[in-house]
């Protein structure tokens, strides 16, 4: 499976209250028409733009995951004639100048919290990283890899990592990917996410100093909720 992001802003114009709804109900169910799409799901932002210590805070209020069986479904997706009430329905609650994508392969360490149960709403940690000019993207790769090896050991409650990196043949000099890496670090509810982040994150952080460029990575702390969630492993 083909794991895909889409970062939404919020429209200027409603509260953070109308827009996590309007994502909720319609907009959640309404996606779940679209056939191509293997698994949905709706990363919340805790407390405003999900703001993580020690990273820049990102401008989103949601990031949105979907797994589709290649690049060229996306295309299937666009083109099916469910997908148009989901399109239309984006101008209710978020900036569509501002939607961002990141198409990646994803590499899972462990079990995502509660993985049969689509009611589960686990607290998530989710790192967007770009990588230091001293490493070559294998490199960065390979050593990324390790980072989640040592989070899956060291970070208390947790249930789930994800390495997400973007797609070489979807990527290139010419369009480059928002990010070079995701780590997403999966627990059984906000409140084991964020005590974990307290505890650790600045361990977490640590372990990373020598691979990416902080200034430039990004921290999201948020709330999974599942639309789209049959029994495979991501």
């Amino acid at each position: 499976m083909i794991k895909v992001f889409a970062f939404i802003a919020k429209r200027r114009d409603i509260s953070e209250q109308q827009f996590h709804a309007h994502w909720r109900e319609p907009h959640g169910r309404l996606t779940q028409a679209v056939g191509q799409i293997q698994r949905y799901i709706q990363n919340h932002a805790i407390g405003g733009a999900g703001e993580l210590s020690g990273l820049a805070a990102m401008r989103y209020q949601g990031i949105a995951t979907i797994w589709v069986e290649e690049p060229a479904t996306l295309d299937e997706i666009f083109a099916n004639p469910a997908f148009l009430p989901v399109k239309q329905d984006e101008a209710n609650f978020l900036e569509q100048e501002h939607l961002a994508w990141l198409i990646c392969d994803s590499h899972v360490h462990g079990q995502t919290a509660d993985p049969a149960n689509i009611s589960a709403v686990p607290g998530k940690i989710m790192l967007f990283l770009r990588r230091s000019q001293y490493l070559s993207g294998v490199e960065f790769a390979q050593r990324l890899q390790g980072a989640a090896q040592w989070g899956k050991r060291t970070l208390p409650g947790i249930a789930q990592v994800s390495v997400d990196l973007p797609r070489a043949d979807v990527y290139d000099d010419a369009n480059p990917s928002l990010f070079d890496g995701v780590l997403e670090l999966s627990f059984g509810d906000r409140e084991s996410a964020e005590q974990a982040w307290c505890t650790q994150g600045a361990a977490c952080l640590g372990q990373l100093q020598d691979l990416v460029r902080m200034d430039a990575s990004r921290g999201f702390l948020a709330q999974e909720e599942r639309f789209i969630w049959p029994p495979f492993a991501a």
